[in-house]
């Protein structure tokens, strides 16, 4: 998953810079679905690949995050969302 998430974080902000940062957010979703999905499965391949896209989840999410952040946000207001939203992040 780490080794991925490297990876990943990589090759991220050009994707969020090509696609956008909603649409990141939304295959973000779908990559962190697909982990608890392979608890219905004892197969050792999809925990493994799930594994693979969990971490190229995390990566997609933490850029799509700080651009759809960034883009909703002026220069006045962008240190108080970021505040907020990394207050609600620590109380999950």
């Amino acid at each position: 998953m780490y080794i991925i998430y490297m990876i990943g974080c990589l090759f991220s902000p050009s994707i969020v810079n090509e696609i956008g940062p909603k649409p990141i957010l939304i295959c973000s979703a779908l990559c962190f679905a697909a982990f608890p999905l392979g608890f219905f499965f004892t197969n050792t391949y999809y925990y493994y690949f799930s594994q693979m896209l969990l971490g190229l989840g995390y990566a997609l999410y933490y850029q799509g995050h700080g651009g759809y952040l960034t883009s909703h946000s002026s220069r006045k207001t962008i240190e108080t969302n970021i505040n907020i939203a990394w207050s609600v992040g620590c109380c999950w």
